[in-house]
């Protein structure tokens, strides 16, 4: 009986509708920024009200199944969190995590972070299958860093691939990590103090099944190749003389931001080969 009270499936998903824009011929078109401002970082779902009290999720003892949607929009991963601390029988978790614009530094590590937290819950001692997706793209200007700076310690601070590690080390059957995702050495239990040894200490006594899929470069922006990205070529024609990455991502978030607020002017332009440039896809590096 315990058995079949633990077969519920709940999918979530965050839907919202794009603005709108209506020709002379009635037909409807999404227009301008509107349909895109869901990509920026202030556009998120989180488990707060307006007055930024948490809302309280009644635990569900007879979910088996949890799946974040790949539709609709961004939810933040302490709301997937804050769900899950609520599925006490959880044995199946599939989630996707909305990607974030590689120019925000900042705040894709702390989506990351979060996702790390939330799969540490204790709720998930049980948990057999997870599938987790993320749709990272390698940069195609190899000179492009994707963090502020490199791990000192690295991979220590991988602490996403070092929560799904200790996933495996418990109950998991089946692992995937698609879309595909940044990983480190830290996803087998290595760490800085290990990072060179042949010989691992732990061992997944039920995995069964494993997908990896993962970009050119590690979490904290190492490459997995050994060519000098420094050789590289600059775009010129981007480029304004004398000003650092910083200041230019300064500069888009102030012209994105200015464009991304609820209140913004809907047929405002976008950019696209300066978000190209800040988001590492120029200049292209064969």
């Amino acid at each position: 009986m315990g058995a079949d009270l633990c077969s519920v499936r709940l999918a979530v998903a965050a839907e919202a509708l794009p603005v709108i824009d209506r020709d002379r011929d009635g037909e409807c078109t999404p227009f301008g920024i509107g349909h895109q401002r869901w990509a920026y970082p202030e556009h998120k779902l989180t488990p707060h009200d307006n007055d930024g009290e948490a809302f309280t999720i009644p635990v569900l003892r007879n979910v088996a199944e949890f799946e974040v949607y790949k539709s609709g929009r961004r939810i933040c991963p302490t709301a997937i969190s804050q769900i899950i601390s609520s599925l006490s029988n959880l044995r199946k978790l599939e989630v996707y995590a909305f990607p974030v614009q590689p120019k925000y530094k900042n705040l894709r590590a702390e989506m990351r972070d979060n996702l790390a937290h939330a799969l540490d819950n204790p709720v998930l001692e049980n948990l057999e299958v997870l599938r987790i997706e993320m749709e990272e793209e390698t940069p195609c200007s190899h000179n492009y860093p994707i963090t502020a700076q490199e791990d000192p310690v690295y991979p220590d601070r991988d602490h996403l691939c070092r929560a799904v590690c200790n996933l495996a080390q418990r109950s998991l059957r089946e692992l995937y990590m698609v879309g595909p995702c940044l990983i480190s050495p830290a996803l087998w239990g290595l760490s800085s103090s290990n990072l060179n040894t042949d010989k691992l200490e732990i061992t997944f006594p039920h995995l069964e099944t494993v997908k990896i899929e993962f970009i050119l470069v590690t979490y904290d922006g190492r490459w997995y190749y050994t060519s000098d990205p420094s050789e590289a070529l600059s775009d010129e024609g981007d480029d304004i003389p004398g000003q650092t990455d910083s200041q230019r991502e300064l500069a888009s978030d102030s012209d994105s931001g200015s464009c991304s607020s609820f209140n913004s002017e809907y047929h405002d332009e976008i950019d696209e080969d300066r978000q190209d440039y800040l988001n590492g896809k120029q200049p292209y590096n064969s």
